[in-house]
């Protein structure tokens, strides 16, 4: 029994097996966890063409471009209904203020009364006028 001790570098015969199912266990679960890995990658791509239907790529374009289409069409009039329902609201807000505060609109803008003009004094000049610049006769009497 020594000697088979010492060929399994000094461990029982039951350790070694213990120790050889152990890395066993764990190769096996590696492999495991690969091929689970690769069957998960290759079933996204064969769901993916299976959700397309086999159809050629320029019908499935023609088909989300009628998607987005749709989808527009769609945002446009759900805006359209809620500024028609905004509408109807403020309306009748404003219907239903106008009945609650009494204001007198129909007489129109009162304008203020345009001021007097004022009196300007006017003040007398009393010094005499001559010209600017005097001139000489060209006649020469003198």
């Amino acid at each position: 029994m020594n000697k088979s001790v010492e060929k399994n570098g000094g461990k029982s015969g039951q350790e070694s097996i213990a120790t050889e199912l152990l890395s066993l266990q764990s190769t096996l679960l590696v492999s495991l966890v690969f091929m689970l890995f690769t069957l998960l990658l290759s079933a996204c791509s064969v769901e993916e063409e299976e959700l397309r239907g086999g159809l050629p790529k320029h019908a499935w374009e023609k088909i989300d471009d009628r998607i987005e289409a749709f989808e527009a069409r769609r945002q446009r009039e759900c805006r359209e209904r809620a500024l028609e329902t905004a509408l109807f609201r403020v309306d009748s807000t404003l219907l239903e203020m106008e009945s609650l505060i009494p204001i007198d609109t129909t007489g129109g803008i009162i304008r203020p009364v345009r001021p007097e003009r004022p009196k300007i004094r006017e003040k007398r000049d009393t010094t005499p006028i001559r010209p600017f610049i005097e001139f000489q006769s060209e006649d020469n009497s003198s």
